[in-house]
């Protein structure tokens, strides 16, 4: 020890000195071996601002001084310990209220969302604290890290690392912690597909089906909070960008932002509910049970739970909706919650789907934000496809709209509604099925991704899914994750979420409504689906629930 010391200047926020107007919350240190820097990380908030805590860097022997570095969400709720501690190439401050972990990777000088650990046992009074415990981090003996990342591991990160962020033209550090990177659109990850090496990109759809008045909703629709920090210039899309402990989190590099294939559990029943009685559903077996959702007759899932409107009887190559945006409670950090339209052919076990929607996902994104999301697979999800552009695939076009950023107004109880219109449909003169965002072209997934859907979907859902692997196993208490506004389907408009304005296209090549329609719940006592019929001018479909919170029924 040579008892040498480092005294930092006096912080100062950006066109602002801090000695009057910035509150002290907490400081930490660390050294990231990666970038072989030493760092003094600073929380503090700027007086009469109580929804954010500012965020600053100093690097010894910078040169540079203090830099603010972003600005994180702020609840009244929250208490963060006064000192953080360093581990893993991170700062974590605990959450003395809550018990939550915030985690600050010093190397990439981004939070990377809150880690919250296992319940302690009922009826225990918790003293929350972090503290370093050999190789792990640990809140209140509970253990949140495991052990390092082997070499291997590292190296298949870094090489998936290299494929997600490509270089960028420009950069935008959003107040909320993403970054965003400003990619050339012929850079981009999709073309490192196998299958589109040829391909030609596609700027606008050729074909256009009968749908594009825009005056169905009254509603406001929702914007993207990194508006507000930027923009990508014309020419380049903007690409979140991903972090290493994000792919770190992962159960591998490879399966990084891919659903989990979805397991059958024979012993369990499904609710269906016509809303047309002069058709049956083809995929409907005499109990009751969706064939074609399931794969094999008379069983259900035992790690997703869904509340949906489904259509079937044509060839359909389109489908849009207006979805009201919740920010819905998620009990554990691997688990999820969307709500969503899907097209979709094939059984369950090689589906190909196309899909897009609002969700909240802390594995995949690192945070409990409800955020805009695509998705694809060709095969039900084993092998192929992903969220957004976490791998090769999607072709985006859009240098305005950020995929898996978030959305930034939810609506309360009897307070005004926000929506985000999603249209789907394919350009019937190439196969690529388009996608829109409040009437605004975002990209495409190329006809070269599939099989079946190269001609059309034969199957469209409209509503929820949570997935827990909770969910369906015996003996264990059902999550209380919430779908939608975690309120029940029947609590309808201002309570519940909705889908308005749903809308089909088949080959007549005009947007209309589903001429047969069936409500399916696989668990009606944890999340609900209704189609309100009744004294409207058309139906509207409203789904959700709060899962086993404050619910004996549902387990």
């Amino acid at each position: 020890m040579t008892r040498e010391y480092v005294e930092p200047p006096r912080i100062n926020s950006i066109d602002r000195h801090c000695d009057d107007l910035c509150i002290h919350l907490s400081a930490a240190f660390g050294y990231p071996p990666l970038t072989n820097e030493y760092k003094v990380v600073e929380l503090y908030k700027l007086r009469g601002e109580f929804d954010f805590i500012e965020v600053a860097v100093y690097t010894l022997g910078g040169g540079n001084g203090w830099r603010d570095v972003g600005r994180i969400h702020f609840q009244s709720s929250e208490k963060y310990s006064q000192y953080g501690v360093f581990a893993h190439g991170a700062l974590h401050w605990v959450d003395e209220i809550l018990g939550t972990v915030l985690v600050f990777d010093l190397t990439e000088e981004t939070f990377s969302g809150h880690v919250s650990p296992p319940p302690m046992p009922a009826n225990t009074i918790c003293d929350y604290s972090v503290r370093v415990l050999g190789i792990t981090v640990s809140s209140f003996g509970a253990v949140l890290g495991e052990k390092l990342p082997s070499k291997q591991t590292h190296s298949k990160v870094d090489e998936k690392l290299k494929l997600l962020n490509k270089l960028s033209l420009k950069t935008i550090q959003t107040e909320y912690g993403d970054v965003i990177d400003c990619v050339d659109i012929y850079k981009q990850t999709a073309f490192d597909h196998p299958s589109l090496k040829n391909h030609t990109l596609q700027m606008k759809p050729s074909f256009y089906p009968t749908t594009m008045s825009k005056n169905g909703s009254s509603m406001q629709a929702m914007s993207q909070s990194w508006w507000r920090s930027g923009s990508c210039p014309m020419g380049t899309i903007p690409i979140r960008r991903i972090l290493r402990q994000e792919l770190l989190n992962a159960t591998s590099p490879e399966n990084f932002g891919r659903k989990n294939p979805y397991i059958v559990n024979p012993n369990r029943t499904t609710v269906t509910q016509e809303t047309n009685k002069t058709h049956t559903f083809n995929f409907l077996d005499k109990n009751g049970t969706s064939n074609f959702l399931n794969g094999t007759s008379n069983s259900l899932y035992i790690n997703r739970s869904t509340a949906m409107l489904i259509t079937e009887g044509y060839s359909y190559i389109g489908a849009k909706g207006e979805i009201n945006v919740w920010n819905p409670y998620i009990e554990k950090s691997n688990e999820y919650s969307t709500a969503q339209i899907w097209l979709v052919s094939g059984s369950r076990e090689g589906m190909e789907s196309v899909e897009a929607g609002w969700m909240v996902n802390p594995t995949l994104y690192g945070d409990t934000k409800t955020r805009f999301f695509v998705y694809w697979t060709a095969d039900g999800s084993h092998t192929t496809g992903c969220f957004d552009l976490t791998c090769t695939g999607f072709v985006q076009t859009n240098h305005e709209v950020a995929l898996g950023l978030q959305l930034n107004q939810f609506p309360a109880n009897f307070c005004p509604q926000y929506e985000i219109a999603v249209f789907i449909f394919m350009d019937v003169n190439t196969s690529n099925w388009w996608l829109l965002l409040n009437h605004k072209e975002v990209g495409y997934w190329p006809a070269e991704l599939f099989v079946l859907l190269k001609g059309s979907a034969k199957v469209v859902q409209f509503g929820g899914e949570v997935y827990s692997e909770t969910i369906g196993k015996e003996g264990v208490k059902h999550t209380s994750t919430a779908m939608g506004s975690g309120g029940d389907a029947r609590d309808m408009y201002t309570g519940a979420a909705y889908i308005h304005h749903v809308r089909i296209i088949d080959y007549s090549l005009t947007a209309k409504y589903p001429e047969w329609v069936m409500e399916y719940m696989d668990e009606p006592y944890c999340y609900s689906a209704y189609n309100y019929v009744q004294y409207i001018k058309e139906p509207e479909f409203y789904f959700g629930g709060h899962g086993s919170h404050w619910n004996p029924y549902c387990r």
